[in-house]
């Protein structure tokens, strides 16, 4: 008897043929990933609430499927082609929950002040949410504030009420391990590690740019091991570098210091570029990062106020 999984394709609006149990006697489905299909772009198989459907059908109703446990994963690596989040999507960046509306493809949000049922909300809307967390600093208002031990505390952050933390230290990859579970959870799509330029700053640690590296390179793995995809922020000198590990990119005022060119290899790899400056919209700048596939936009320093290109 045959036994044929299928996964449905939404935009197609057809069922297409994952993979089977073949010949195989008696039950045997050891060969099942042999048959399996590389799927093609992710977003045409997620229906607007973030689910798939797949089914299981038999070529007769003579037997039983008599199969103790399935387990299917359906997950998306670094390719970028396949991503929920693409070049030139819309975006709006709320970290500060101060937005009435989200008429944007992308909504990024803090993780923490942002509840489950807000996410779903957003989510049921058809947006792709991404959640704003520090993997770089401690910041005592944090719910997880007593895990950070002292000895990974370091130097004041200049001009935010944060304190640098040591991102060599294996404490902090559990903390940070824990808040993207958290993010998980929630039903955060995505996240936005922040303050991981510690190697470009005076943290109270000797952190090289290669420990830096490996700090981001475990992130992204972390992420996508939790499903979830990942941005790469405010890190040009090591964009190249790690673009193949990262889904996407969130700079900000890469035009103030002239170096957009850093983040070249997302978009050269069909990624999605967000750029944030903070200045009063110019549409000299919006037909630039047009041209580049970044998506702009203008904001105060306080995110209160956001302007569309």
């Amino acid at each position: 008897q045959k036994w044929i999984f299928r996964i449905k394709n939404i935009r197609a609006k057809q069922f297409e043929i994952l993979t089977s149990n073949g010949s195989a006697s008696d039950w045997q489905w050891a060969d099942i990933k042999k048959n399996g299909k590389q799927l093609g772009n992710l977003v045409d198989y997620v229906n607007k609430n973030g689910k798939i459907l797949v089914q299981l059908r038999s070529n007769n109703d003579k037997d039983n499927f008599n199969l103790d446990f399935v387990e299917l994963q359906l997950t998306q690596s670094g390719g970028g082609g396949g991503s929920l989040i693409k070049p030139q999507d819309t975006w709006t960046y709320d970290l500060p929950g101060k937005q009435n509306s989200y008429n944007t493809d992308v909504v990024m949000i803090d993780m923490e002040d942002t509840t489950a049922k807000e996410i779903s909300s957003l989510k049921s809307r058809g947006k792709v949410v991404s959640c704003y967390f520090s993997a770089g600093s401690y910041e005592s208002w944090r719910s997880d504030a007593s895990s950070f031990p002292d000895a990974i505390k370091g130097k004041k952050m200049s001009g935010w009420d944060e304190l640098w933390i040591d991102t060599r230290s294996k404490e902090t990859r559990r903390i940070m391990a824990r808040r993207m579970a958290s993010a998980k959870r929630k039903g955060c799509q995505a996240v936005e590690p922040d303050n991981v330029d510690g190697y470009d700053n005076d943290t109270g640690f000797p952190i090289t740019k290669r420990q830096s590296k490996s700090y981001l390179v475990f992130l992204a793995k972390k992420a996508h091991s939790l499903g979830l995809l990942i941005a790469l922020k405010n890190t040009p000198d090591l964009a190249k570098a790690l673009e193949s590990k990262f889904d996407f990119a969130i700079v900000e005022e890469c035009h103030k210091y002239n170096e957009c060119d850093k983040y070249f290899p997302f978009k050269g790899n069909g990624k999605a570029v967000f750029a944030v400056e903070y200045m009063s919209k110019r549409q000299a700048l919006c037909d630039r990062f047009a041209r580049w596939k970044f998506s702009l936009i203008f904001a105060d320093y306080d995110l209160n106020n956001l302007t569309f290109c």
